[in-house]
């Protein structure tokens, strides 16, 4: 039905063109060059509309095409993930210009830079940072689990978030973490810690965790290098790239995607949710055909 909207669309553009040129040969009234104007306009945007129908998740990635994804993904893999090392660098890179950046202007920012301000190399500070979250979300779990709203800093409150490490809390541990933003005698301060990471996080699209095990990710993290070096300050992915690093981004997902789209029985511009749910649907359907 869009199709044949389309074709109606660009035909009824073309007439008018055609209409407006054809019944006079003197300069153009006001309306026909109105008309003229209006079925230009027509046949440009059938025109985008059908390119747009043409494009696919690997385009969307500024592809050229599948093959072309996958003879860079070839690349990334037989180099034994040393081409990791540089993308992981510009992520961890873009995310401390941001804290620098916030911080100046933002408590919780300015917080999270503490944790960061002296490591020497990105592995310490991707470490330190991720250490810092866990310790915030532990510390923010013992006060849930004891109903505690506001709580002062003392070496008893201290010890779950040091030994979600596995780590015995020492005096100095204690005593750093005394000093410590956002590890304040206000629950506030450590809700807005963690949820400044948590949206830089989704500004870059990839969690912590992931860039940690940047090995199980790595197709992930090539992607969004990819896409942020394409892009200019800090603003957030737009959505159908999003989705489409992550369905190219899972193995299964892709294939189950390159399957379908060839038999036509999916659309090649879909979201990960739509995907993952016609993949398990389709999956089960398999399963209950062998039982």
């Amino acid at each position: 039905m869009l199709f044949s909207r389309r074709i109606l669309v660009r035909l009824i553009g073309e007439v008018l063109m055609t209409l407006t040129k054809c019944v006079l040969t003197s300069p153009l009234s006001s309306v026909q060059q109105y008309l003229l104007v209006l079925g230009k306009v027509m046949v440009v945007n059938t025109k985008s509309d059908q390119q747009r129908a043409e494009d696919d998740l690997y385009t969307v990635l500024r592809f050229k095409e599948k093959g072309d994804f996958e003879r860079r993904i070839r690349e990334l893999l037989v180099n034994d993930y040393k081409k990791l090392k540089k993308p992981l660098s510009k992520l961890l890179g873009k995310l401390e210009s941001k804290i620098r950046t916030d911080k100046e202007n933002n408590q919780a920012a300015r917080n999270v830079y503490d944790q960061i301000k002296k490591s020497k190399t990105n592995e310490d500070k991707l470490s330190n940072l991720l250490n810092f979250k866990k310790q915030l979300k532990a510390f923010l779990k013992n006060q849930d689990d004891c109903s505690i709203v506001l709580n002062a800093i003392d070496s008893a409150s201290v010890i779950p978030v040091i030994e979600v490490n596995g780590v015995h809390p020492k005096d100095s541990e204690i005593k750093k973490l005394k000093k410590a933003q956002p590890l304040t005698s206000n629950r506030q301060d450590f809700e807005e810690a963690l949820g400044y990471i948590e949206s830089q996080e989704k500004v870059m699209g990839i969690t912590l965790e992931e860039i940690m095990e940047y090995k199980q990710h790595s197709v992930k993290i090539f992607l969004l290098n990819r896409v942020h070096s394409c892009k200019n300050g800090h603003s957030q992915l737009h959505p159908d790239v999003k989705e489409a690093i992550a369905i190219l981004s899972n193995d299964k997902l892709r294939a189950f995607y390159d399957e379908e789209v060839k038999k036509k029985t999916l659309q090649p511009i879909l979201s990960y949710k739509e995907c993952e749910q016609l993949y398990d649907k389709l999956t089960m359907k398999k399963m209950n055909l062998v039982l």
